[in-house]
């Protein structure tokens, strides 16, 4: 199957014999690609410049089960005025059923600077380590070739959050539709057991099946504390604020656990020797 002028961004790559890579795509409609480009040391073609993270691509590719071949790119420049648009409307279909508030007030905010290389952020070593981890969630969790269209905004958006260096916010909305999408985002306002409000100065336990509990569950669970919880609830459905996106990061991380199953993040690993050191 032929497709032309799709929309994409480079996740991974890596050599593949002797002129080639295998690339690793996010595109609009066909999902995650695993693709074979060749010619990357002929000099007439630009195709090494070309592939760089967060570079908004336009792919011919002939499509095949395993491994596509990527026949031709090019950069393309409409992405940006594209991303901004999108930043208004970053849900997946659950959020956008849950949540009604009208963020007109914030447009003007979140559409500043949203030029992915606008202020440079890819060229420091801790905005690398943010595309990497993003970029390892997406290879490990997407499934070849299914279409996913509200992830591949997100990640415009997330692209265009930390353009804005609202860094936490990138990589909880990412985390959170990616946990919607292939998951389950349990019900962070209740108890399950006693059918008690959250509330954000207690103490609770999440749990991935059942959700939140006053009293200890059989089984495994996080230990959680009130205020992050309805943290990521907020940022659930719709809030983009950047302190309440810092504080849920725990209950993303548990709830990623599922999807990602034995796999392990370099990045996270990086980042918490990283942790060690600065201590």
């Amino acid at each position: 199957m032929r497709v032309y002028q799709e929309l994409a961004y480079l996740i991974h790559q890596r050599p593949y014999r002797d002129h080639s890579a295998l690339v690793y795509l996010l595109t609009q409609n066909h999902g995650k690609i695993n693709a074979v480009v060749s010619g990357l040391k002929n000099q007439k073609t630009n195709k090494r410049a070309l592939l760089q993270p967060a570079q908004p691509l336009l792919v011919d590719l002939t499509l095949k089960p395993n491994l596509s071949k990527l026949d031709h790119l090019e950069r393309h420049y409409a992405s940006t005025a594209r991303v901004a648009s999108n930043l208004s409307d970053t849900r997946s279909n659950n959020y956008e059923n849950n949540y009604k508030k009208d963020q007109s007030d914030n447009r003007s905010d979140d559409l500043a600077g949203t030029g992915i290389h606008a202020r440079g952020s890819y060229q420091s070593p801790e905005y690398f380590m943010f595309y990497q981890y993003a970029h390892e969630l997406l290879l490990y969790i997407l499934p070849d070739q299914l279409p996913v269209p509200v992830l591949f905004t997100q990640y415009e958006t997330f692209l265009a959050r930390l353009a804005q260096q609202k860094t936490h916010l990138a990589l909880r909305q990412l985390e959170l539709a990616l946990i919607d999408q292939f998951a389950n985002i349990p019900d962070l306002t209740t108890t399950y057991d006693t059918q008690q409000p959250i509330s954000a100065d207690k103490d609770y336990f999440l749990s991935h099946e059942m959700g939140v509990a006053d009293r200890r569950p059989a089984g495994e669970c996080l230990p959680i504390h009130g205020a992050q919880l309805l943290a990521a609830q907020h940022l659930a459905h719709g809030e983009t604020d950047e302190t309440l996106a810092q504080g849920a990061q725990a209950v993303t991380t548990y709830l990623l656990k599922p999807l990602l199953g034995q796999k392990s993040l370099k990045t996270r690993a990086i980042f918490s020797d990283l942790k060690k050191y600065q201590s």
